[in-house]
């Protein structure tokens, strides 16, 4: 749960590199997307040095697993993160059930 993610972010300060975020309540602004279920869902590059290299600019910032986790639950629009791979045009859903599930470990 440490891994880092690549995250978009907005409301960030103008910076030419990317920035790792804490979770901190309304400092800054992640969207919020549709999964192929229909669930609203933040979406998150998983192994963000590929990531970049294979689909660059497609993130501005990097977010700890746990953290991130943290925050999706507390935003009442997510339900659920969408992990996106870096080396595959796949993804995959982790719903707030299992996000609490995985915290609790």
């Amino acid at each position: 749960m440490e891994e880092e993610f690549g995250v978009i972010v907005f409301n960030l300060p103008l910076v030419q590199e990317r920035i790792t975020v804490k979770a901190k309540a309304n400092e800054f602004t992640i969207p919020i997307a549709v999964d192929g279920n229909g669930h609203r869902v933040i979406k998150a590059c998983a192994d963000p040095e590929i990531f970049a290299i294979n689909y660059p600019q497609s993130f501005n910032a990097t977010m700890n697993g746990k953290e991130l986790m943290s925050m999706c639950l507390k935003i009442t629009e997510a339900e659920g993160l969408l992990i996106c791979s870096a080396t595959a045009f796949v993804s995959y859903p982790i719903y707030k059930d299992k996000i609490r599930e995985l915290l609790l470990q």
